[in-house]
């Protein structure tokens, strides 16, 4: 990622940051298939929001800018349909964002584990995430030791046949088939009176 990327984050996207904490999340969200939308013309799309662009420089993909978000400039939209700008050039589009706005936006959110499996019938995402009531907020990011106060919530993602996709949340006690106890308990979670693994 470029320190132009990066500033133009800190401008443009929000909320504030620092370059190693952008390039870990673009590493996790380029995981996940369903995260990011890659136009042929250099321009990437995050969760159907945040678009930058890209160039490729031995067979490693670089961040070169962040135009912004499209929950805050609805003209970034052409860039998801037709895979350019089209509301007249690039530099006669205003993308200034206020600091005050900046600051209040959420990162995307990413999980701090993730399993992908399939059953008999359908496709899955098992996805761990932190959670503090007291802020009615996730923790983005994998972490190896839970912070304090922070609760673990486990939402399932079922992709039907139709490919539309049905998240749930897993809560205790509820009924689970055979493959999703098994990537459950592959996250070291405990089910119904079980301990946890460490």
């Amino acid at each position: 990622m470029t320190n132009h990327a990066v500033d133009r984050w800190n401008e443009r996207i929000g909320p504030l940051t620092v370059q190693s904490f952008l390039e870990g999340m673009l590493a996790a969200l380029w995981s996940e298939p369903d995260r990011i939308l890659f136009l042929d013309n250099h321009v990437g799309v995050i969760d159907h929001e945040i678009v930058f662009t890209f160039e490729i420089s031995k067979h490693k993909m670089i961040v070169t800018t962040f135009y912004g978000r499209i929950s805050l400039h609805p003209a970034l939209q052409s860039v998801t349909e037709w895979g350019k700008l089209t509301d007249g050039p690039k530099d006669m589009l205003n993308l200034t964002v206020p600091m005050d706005v900046v600051v209040q936006q959420l990162p995307p959110l990413v999980s701090c584990a993730t399993i992908w499996f399939s059953g008999r019938k359908y496709m899955y995402k098992l996805e761990k995430y932190l959670y503090d009531s007291d802020t009615s907020s996730f923790l983005c990011g994998y972490h190896s030791k839970f912070p304090a106060g922070y609760q673990v919530r486990v939402f399932l993602t079922t992709y039907l046949s139709t490919g539309l996709p049905v998240v749930k949340e897993i809560r205790p006690g509820g009924k689970l088939g055979k493959s999703v106890i098994s990537a459950y308990r592959l996250m070291n979670m405990p089910l119904r009176g079980e301990e946890q693994h460490t």
